[in-house]
Formats: structure tokens, C-alpha cells, sequence
């Protein structure tokens, strides 16, 4: 179980690496938007980890 907690900031980080690249190439973005993209693609990361345990 412990081990399972670990992977969520390395998925998060993962995650927010393309969210960023995101933010490079979209000029007309919303900071809130972005960060609601990043709450729920945390969420849905947490989501399959904890279907896959």
C-alpha cells in the first residue's frame, strides 16, 4: 500500500512536466483553467492507482 502512495507525485510530476508545456505553447490560457487540469489529472492518476492495487 505504501509503496502504491509513492507513484502519485512521480505521476503528478509527470503529469505537470506536459501541463507546462502546455502553458509554453498556449498563449490564451487561462492560469485557472491549467489549474483545474492539474487537480483532475492528479485525481484520475489516483483513480487507476487505486484500481490497480
Amino acid at each position: 500500500m505504501i509503496h502504491k502512495i509513492t507513484y502519485i507525485p512521480v505521476l503528478f510530476a509527470i503529469y505537470w512536466h506536459f501541463n507546462l508545456t502546455d502553458v509554453i505553447f498556449a498563449t490564451n490560457t487561462d492560469f485557472n483553467v491549467l489549474e483545474f487540469k492539474a487537480v483532475s489529472g492528479l485525481l484520475r492518476f489516483a483513480l487507476v492507482l487505486f484500481c490497480m492495487q
